[in-house]
């Protein structure tokens, strides 16, 4: 009985486990498509900005993912929005955005001074 016991959990542990593996590759797999989807892709952003293209402020990982959600569809937390420094200057930034464990795609911002 106590034998019967022990197998039957230890079973139910590698049917648990065997599930939580198939949702990581799951969630890894949608990642991976996400990031083939965005790759190399542009997010504009139009800013008010003054004299030779310097903003004023600058531009926040909160309103890129914002952009990003508006422009491709995809949300994105902004913690996950790797810039290189805070955007303050007009022109294209490389910015690396993060899916999932291990699963990064670049991704161009393009800010544009805002027309009057």
């Amino acid at each position: 009985e106590e034998i019967a016991r022990r197998r039957y959990e230890k079973r139910a542990r590698e049917r648990k486990r065997a599930a939580e593996a198939a949702r990581e590759a799951e969630r890894r797999a949608e990642a991976e498509k996400k990031a083939a989807q965005l790759k190399g892709k542009v997010i504009e952003l139009s800013v008010r900005c003054g004299e030779k293209g310097r903003l004023y402020g600058s531009i926040t990982s909160a309103e890129i993912a914002q952009a990003l959600e508006k422009q491709h569809g995809v949300k994105v937390d902004k913690r996950k929005i790797e810039l290189p420094e805070p955007i303050r200057q007009v022109g294209d930034v490389n910015v690396s955005i993060w899916l999932y464990s291990g699963v990064t795609t670049p991704m161009i911002v393009r800010v544009k001074a805002e027309t009057k």
